[in-house]
């Protein structure tokens, strides 16, 4: 299973060799695009073009979850959302097609719903920002989302910390209890700020977020997005939803430092991996253990596949299921 960010998919033509090259060297059965900033008129292009690009007999799945036609701070303008799913899966239904049956399908088929699924199959779409889409696949549930930012000022932080913090760890806690449930995209924090940003330790508006007390006055003092100590205690919080999650890249790679996902293009920081590890994947505990019938065996960053061509590095975990 990988993660690319394509970055304006509809218009970004090196996409395409980027695209095939991942596909060719890393053959994932699942393969997740976020932020596409597609609305649904751009769907039908971009999966001709993405056809042209992998071969339809061994992805025949493709599946957006699209933008409006304004961004989720409805300012008109398109924000950085949107989620594809492409799938070697042959077998696709969606969730509002079934109704209100349960958890989970028992057969090959794939169920795809697009939002936050909670108890009764009750579909929760946060902004109209295709910001997450659910799968049912037969032995695990898979989240593939675009979290909110805090917003440069951290006008939405209360927002990302409560209501969509609150929705999200109810539908893993929901759908956890039924099969394994794994979180991927970009999530938008820094878990581990000393291991996971570049400058944590000499970046003066970062050392704000670190003071011993919860920093109350964070909008104030100019905390930076992603990485204040509310955002970071919150989605610790996530984390130990039920059974508990952890993040597979740092469970693989507990003492990796320097593996970043997202540079500032502004800044150029690219060439010089000045980053941050913002972009993950969740699984829970128990699909780490030895008899696990859905078993996570590597979590890794493609760090070099985008380089020179996108803000963000491709993401991925590796999955064995039963006796595969």
């Amino acid at each position: 299973m990988a993660m690319l960010t394509p970055s304006y998919l509809r218009n970004n033509f090196v996409f395409s060799s980027i695209l095939k090259a991942l596909v060719d060297a890393e053959d994932p059965d699942v393969l997740v695009l976020v932020e596409t900033k597609l609305q649904d008129k751009d769907v039908a292009k971009v999966t001709a073009k993405l056809r042209n690009v992998m071969s339809s007999n061994v992805y025949p799945t493709v599946e957006f979850a699209c933008m409006t036609a304004g961004d989720d701070s409805n300012t008109g303008k398109l924000g950085t959302s949107g989620v594809c799913v492409i799938t070697k899966a042959t077998q696709w239904v969606y969730g509002d097609e079934i109704g209100p049956c349960g958890f989970g399908p028992t057969s090959d088929k794939v169920t795809v719903h697009k939002g936050f699924l909670t108890d009764m199959m009750q579909c929760i779409v946060h902004d109209d920002g295709g910001r997450v889409m659910t799968l049912e696949f037969k032995d695990f549930n898979l989240i593939c989302t675009v979290v909110p930012s805090s917003g440069e000022k951290l006008d939405k932080l209360d927002y990302r910390t409560g209501e969509w913090h609150g929705e999200f760890s109810e539908s893993l806690r929901e759908l956890d209890t039924g099969k394994p449930t794994i979180v991927i995209g970009d999530l938008k924090i820094a878990p581990e700020g000393e291991k996971d940003v570049y400058n944590w330790t000499t970046a003066p508006r970062l050392k704000d977020a670190e003071e011993p007390k919860m920093c109350e006055n964070d909008k104030k003092k100019g905390g930076v997005p992603g990485m204040t100590r509310k955002e970071r205690e919150s989605f610790q919080e996530m984390l130990e939803t039920n059974d508990g999650f952890v993040d597979s890249f740092r469970h693989f790679h507990p003492d990796a430092t320097g593996w970043y996902t997202r540079w500032s293009v502004r800044a150029g920081n690219r060439p010089y991996n000045a980053g941050v590890r913002s972009d993950l994947a969740l699984v829970p505990t128990r699909t780490l253990e030895d008899d696990a019938d859905v078993k996570v065996v590597d979590a890794f960053i493609l760090d070099k596949t985008t380089a020179g061509h996108s803000d963000h590095a491709p993401i991925g975990i590796t999955l064995k299921i039963g006796d595969a």
